[in-house]
């Protein structure tokens, strides 16, 4: 009997490694999207000897239709269902004052969170159709990781604020388009994770506040040394990649997923703040504790 098979990409490190590996533990065939040749070398070490067989390691820029093609070719060639599920995982950040943010800078992590997703989306339906209709009464899955940055957005990450919102805003509408064809489009938003995204992102707000120009406001330079300070603090509150991995794991084996679902005791909390309170005690919260 066939496994279920997932294509998930950005699985080099963090959420999409530990989920990768998750998923092949719990019976799928995963197709893990990675960048570099080391990188699948190392994941298929890190995966145990009697299930490496159900772990394919490809190489998959999301931001290139050909690593997309090339991917989706392979996967229909092994895999005569087509897809159980996408896990749409790739993505990154970028820190700074909007005013001083690089224009080529926002539309490089735009085409990767928002358009590469999409394009990859767009063209694994064929696949993700195929699945449903060879079994009925079950639904293939879209699942797409947005963020608590979905939801609220944070000053000094804008442009990532931004992609999250459109990814959210994508996914719903994905999700009744696509309803009547038997699959089931899903947003998984975590927030604070305890990955190398964190050391990155301080490396990134440090760098961003060296290059502010002589003349940027003060409230810029204590603005973004004050949420470095912030972002620090999810080492101690942020949830491990295993409870984002977790999650995926019961979204795919659900037959009835819900739109939505967020990861994380500080995700909670923030999307609690935003939904309760009102809007001027929220954004005075999040300014208090985000800027200068």
């Amino acid at each position: 009997m066939q496994t279920k098979t997932i294509l998930l990409t950005g699985a080099s490190t963090g959420i999409g490694r530990a989920s990768a590996l998750l998923l092949v533990d719990e019976g799928y065939t995963v197709f893990a999207g990675i960048r570099r040749t080391e990188d699948a070398e190392a994941l298929k070490n890190a995966c145990p000897v009697d299930r490496a067989s159900r772990l394919h390691p490809v190489l998959l820029d999301v931001t290139r239709e050909e690593d997309i093609r090339a991917a989706l070719a392979t996967i229909d060639e092994r895999s005569r269902d087509g897809l159980y599920a996408v896990v749409n995982n790739a993505g990154f950040n970028l820190n700074g004052a909007f005013e001083y943010t690089n224009e080529a800078d926002a539309r490089s992590l735009m085409e990767t969170n928002f358009f590469g997703l999409a394009g990859l989306s767009r063209a694994a339906l064929p696949l993700l159709r195929r699945y449903a209709a060879s079994h009925p009464g079950e639904t293939a899955k879209l699942v797409n990781i947005g963020s608590i940055g979905s939801y609220i957005g944070v000053p000094w990450e804008a442009y990532y604020h931004a992609s999250k919102f459109a990814v959210l805003g994508l996914s719903e509408a994905m999700r009744h388009e696509l309803w009547h064809e038997r699959v089931r489009v899903v947003t998984v938003c975590p927030g604070g994770i305890k990955t190398d995204f964190i050391p990155k992102t301080e490396r990134s707000l440090a760098a961003a506040n060296a290059q502010l120009p002589g003349d940027a406001p003060d409230s810029y330079r204590s603005g973004l040394a004050k949420f470095g300070e912030a972002v620090g603090k999810a080492t101690r509150f942020g949830a491990a990649p295993d409870a984002v991995a977790q999650r995926l794991r019961k979204v795919l084996a659900s037959k009835h997923p819900r739109s939505q679902y967020v990861v994380g005791m500080d995700a909670g909390l923030f999307l609690g703040m935003r939904r309760l309170l009102p809007e001027s005690w929220f954004h005075a919260v999040m300014r208090r504790q985000f800027t200068a």
